[in-house]
């Protein structure tokens, strides 16, 4: 992109050969960070602009320096600051582009070059090193068929909830298609089982917690039928209620050790772990209708699990108050009243904190390796020196949990094809009897002979890929290319002016 007279006019005191040095850097950074993110709704994207400010570097005119991106961005902006982000809170930067320049980011996407697409997404990492990582199988063609569907169901979305749900998948399916076409102009893309499915390469980290995290672009954290398009015909397995059955299970062999009985204690935990969806719907129920309220209870039943109590304090964490899990998860004081008045949830909590209690008690004594040992007090421990029991029944949990995943990998690890932190995808069917194999050795393995009553269970589903069938046939004509679809029509349709 050539350097805009607006810009030479603006900037006279500075030497056109310096002024188009700065010009250049400030598209080549912009560039590859606008080819990378998408949108979250129309004409609003996520950008880094802490690492775009770093990236970009310094000017120095006539003894001044300062940065090169405020400067530019000053005088030729491309877009609109509508939220700053905050590290604290994991908010991220929202701007909006402007109108007068939707024609140049659009042009600019176009021509980004593959290696600044694969520099961020896989965070300046080398060919070679790119090449060494673990991948996943992509079906290109369903992850196109799903990016036609639902452009077409855009068209007739009715609410904007719809809009922006519909307006994530289709960004977030482009996106892997862009690293996907980035890879194969570099002779990076290696081909899978058939010719619609590539291998895609992840970046992954392993946290202090035991769970494994994809990083960067990745099907782990992609929207569910983003990731399940993505991956065409598979066997989707995941366990039932995780977090709560893991802590019964446990729960249930620490009584046993005890010499204690089951009956009659944890009764609402023990009907949760049977009727989830009915005990979801019940509360869901509380809520006012506009919103997704089981997502939330689901949220909520989660955050008890792990010892966050139904209550509505606040403290101060740097510069900003942070909240309890309750309020963030329901922000509407009536509705959070009415939880607290139902006997259910409130039975429910105690019986959470009973089992958390009891469990650290055990955990601490019986399994030391299960105890957060490796990590500093302040993220564990109060001022006081007493365990965080939120966060001590979450590490407890999450050990569990990739300790679990890792016997399922190892077992069936030749065709599994994607963990994603309490489920897994399989090439192949897996019967249920073998992974209650796998829930057996599990059982032995944290020292319980026989538990069950309240074992360790696993949904299955069969997955199919995205069929060009699905589309109207006036949107996929006869011997259209199959070429990754990048469409860039909501990103040159911003609703800012300048």
């Amino acid at each position: 992109m050539n350097l805009p007279n607006e810009l030479v006019a603006k900037m006279p005191h500075i030497k056109r050969s310096k002024l188009e040095k700065y010009w250049n850097t400030y598209i080549r950074v912009l560039t590859k960070h606008f080819a990378q993110q998408t949108m979250i709704k129309r004409g609003v994207l996520r950008l880094p602009l802490l690492s775009i400010r770093k990236e970009m570097g310094q000017y120095r005119i006539n003894g001044d320096r300062g940065s090169l991106y405020r400067l530019m961005h000053d005088a030729y902006p491309f877009f609109v600051v509508l939220q700053l982000g905050n590290n604290a809170i994991k908010k991220i930067n929202e701007v909006g582009i402007l109108r007068s320049k939707e024609k140049d980011v659009a042009l600019m996407i176009a021509n980004a070059r593959a290696s600044d697409i694969l520099e961020i997404a896989y965070r300046g990492m080398t060919f070679d090193e790119i090449d060494n990582l673990d991948t996943v199988p992509v079906n290109t063609k369903s992850l196109r068929d799903l990016v036609r569907s639902t452009h077409s169901q855009l068209q007739n979305a009715e609410t904007k909830k719809q809009q922006s749900e519909l307006t994530n998948y289709i960004n977030y399916a482009e996106k892997i298609l862009k690293v996907i076409k980035a890879l194969d102009d570099v002779d990076l893309l290696e081909i899978g089982s058939n010719d619609d499915t590539v291998l895609f390469p992840y970046r992954s980290e392993r946290s202090n917690f035991g769970r494994e995290y994809h990083k960067g672009v990745n099907l782990q954290n992609a929207p569910k039928v983003v990731r399940e398009a993505a991956l065409g015909d598979c066997h989707a397995y995941d366990i039932n209620s995780a977090v709560i059955t893991i802590k019964l299970h446990l729960f249930q062999g620490i009584m046993k050790k005890k010499g204690k009985s089951m009956h009659g204690v944890c009764d609402r935990t023990k009907e949760y772990v049977q009727s989830k969806d009915q005990v979801r719907e019940r509360l869901a129920g509380l809520l006012s209708p506009d919103k997704d309220n089981v997502k939330l209870i689901k949220q909520l039943v989660t955050s008890i699990s792990f010892d966050a109590p139904l209550s509505e304090g606040a403290w101060p964490v740097g510069n900003y108050i942070q909240h309890s899990s309750f309020i963030q998860i329901i922000h509407n004081p009536q509705e959070r009243q009415d939880l607290r008045d139902d006997g259910w949830l409130i039975e429910f909590s105690d019986e959470q904190r009973h089992m958390t209690k009891l469990i650290i008690e055990h955990v601490e004594s019986e399994m030391p390796h299960l105890m957060p040992y490796n990590l500093p007090d302040e993220k564990v421990k109060t001022a006081t020196g007493r365990w965080k029991k939120p966060v001590l029944m979450s590490y407890i949990y999450q050990k569990l949990e990739s300790q679990f995943m890792d016997m399922v990998k190892d077992q069936f690890g030749d065709h599994m094809t994607l963990i994603v932190h309490d489920g897994f995808y399989s090439s192949k069917n897996i019967s249920l009897d073998d992974l209650r194999v796998i829930t057996q050795m599990f059982t032995m393995m944290i020292g319980h002979n026989d538990c069950s009553q309240y074992e360790i269970q696993f949904g299955s589903e069969r997955i199919n890929s995205y069929e060009v069938e699905l589309i109207a046939p006036d949107e996929d004509a006869p011997g259209e290319s199959r070429e990754p679809f990048i469409s860039f029509n909501l990103l040159t349709t911003p609703i800012f002016n300048v």
